[in-house]
């Protein structure tokens, strides 16, 4: 929890700074919500793989006859796996990972939106983000948190 809430933390410091930049609010607000988005999704994701192992995927069960008490061996245990918690838990975690990779997409879109890039915002890569916004941040400093 402490680590989530530095990471909003973080968020809300970056669009304060991006809030200074920008020229195209609308685009800005925009990039805004869909990094939110995609930083619920995967928190969100995150909670429910949790929630399912503490809940537990397996169970111990006695095998029936075993607990015959004219049974030689005595009581015998299995262990079973509960198949809709694993499925559960295998859509979460492809869901999260989908999301972590979309996290760095929107992060991609803010920045391409503070900056005013112009780069299209299907995939604006960070290697092409990096060289663009050089030269337009220029002698504009970032102030420290």
């Amino acid at each position: 929890m402490k680590m989530q809430r530095q990471a909003w933390a973080a968020f809300h410091r970056l669009l304060q700074e991006a809030s200074a930049y920008s020229t195209d609010v609308d685009a800005l607000n925009s990039a805004a919500d869909f990094q939110r988005f995609k930083l619920q999704a995967a928190a969100d994701a995150r909670d429910e793989i949790i929630g399912t192992i503490k809940s537990g995927v397996t169970s111990m069960r006695y095998m029936p006859d075993s607990l015959d008490p004219r049974s030689r061996v005595g009581p015998i245990t299995v262990e079973t796996q509960d198949r809709r918690k694993l499925d559960r838990l295998r859509m979460y975690l492809d869901l999260y990972l989908v999301e972590l990779v979309g996290v760095g997409d929107a992060l991609s879109q803010l920045v391409n939106a503070t900056f005013d890039l112009k780069l299209p915002t299907s995939r604006p890569s960070s290697a092409t983000l990096a060289s663009r916004s050089r030269p337009s941040i220029g002698s504009r400093r970032l102030t420290s948190p």
